[in-house]
């Protein structure tokens, strides 16, 4: 299909969904067959919760819903959102009160669960992982980067408001306002109890490879969140060695990583286009997680084949 097809297509699609959504206030429950809309009940939720695509269509003129007037200093788009994202969150609300556990139990269960883990780990506490500022800075990007936490998550987790985190990140880094605003923004509101879980897994096992003086751990830890894998597997493709599916799976994780496109991430390490979509679709069939990430990601280049994503990291 021709990106032209796809963008008309696409932008009709999700203008129908949102229309269909605030009119009929379905849950994610009624999303497995939705009457008169050609896509997934997992496409549909996607779309519902990708802040990014839904200002982006919004904020055209011409797809304004006339019935849900802006009143407010938000753009329309945003309007548009916050306005779906309440409502969904009101839908979620009713439903777990009748049958199981409410939004704010669920967040009190967490709450517990990290007071228990993380202890007194507090901001001041990353002294113990890196002693000047910008090397804190640069370990909060690239955790925000790599597990895809909001900086509501991560002040959370941090004991901080989201002021003070981006004081810490702006006083001592540089860094892509365009791809800080993506990580943060597009797809992942219902990603955040993994991703703070994640994020509060690694702080605690490199303070214990520091308080061991284990610098093997503490490098293999720290290889989670760096990019030393992904270029040691783009130095062993450049070199003509063939990659095992470990190595495509760093690849994919570094394209998730930096949102990156197929088309951008194959270039970079220097692998046919078509030949390296194939063989991530293979190694992506025993890993759904990272597959419904890597889906998204791919969701939302559809339209620009040429774009080539965030190309330059």
């Amino acid at each position: 299909m021709e990106k032209k097809d796809y963008e008309t297509l696409f932008k009709e699609q999700t203008i129908q969904l949102v229309k269909l959504f605030l009119e009929h206030n379905y849950s994610d429950a009624d999303f497995e067959k939705i009457e008169g809309l050609d896509i997934s009940a997992s496409t549909a939720q996607r779309r519902l919760t990708n802040k990014y695509f839904i200002i982006r269509v919004f904020n055209e003129k011409e797809n304004e819903l006339p019935e849900y007037p802006n009143t407010t200093d938000l753009s329309y788009g945003e309007f548009i959102y916050k306005l779906v994202k309440e409502r969904r969150e009101k839908n979620q609300l009713e439903a777990r009160s009748k049958g199981g556990r409410t939004t704010q139990q669920n967040n009190e269960q967490i709450k517990d669960a990290e007071g228990r883990i993380i202890g007194n780990y507090r901001l001041n506490k990353l002294q113990r992982l890196f002693r000047k500022p910008k090397n804190q800075a640069k370990f909060l990007l690239h955790s925000i980067y790599t597990f895809k936490l909001t900086l509501e998550s991560l002040a959370e987790v941090l004991d901080m408001s989201v002021e003070e985190l981006m004081q810490v990140i702006n006083d001592n880094a540089y860094y892509d306002q365009e791809l800080f605003n993506l990580s943060v923004n597009t797809f992942y509101d219902r990603f955040q109890t993994r991703a703070k879980g994640r994020f509060i897994e690694l702080c605690i096992n490199l303070i214990d490879a520091i308080k061991t003086n284990n610098g093997e751990k503490y490098n293999e830890y720290m290889s989670i969140i760096d990019d030393s894998k992904y270029r040691l597997v783009k130095e062993k493709k450049k070199s003509g060695e063939n990659l095992s599916d470990e190595d495509v799976e760093v690849i994919i994780r570094h394209q998730v990583k930096y949102l990156s496109s197929q088309v951008a991430i194959a270039d970079d390490v220097g692998y046919n286009r078509s030949l390296y979509t194939k063989r991530a679709e293979k190694v992506l069939a025993n890993n759904p997680e990272l597959s419904e990430v890597y889906h998204d990601i791919a969701e939302f280049y559809k339209d620009s084949y040429s774009r080539g994503g965030i190309s330059r990291w």
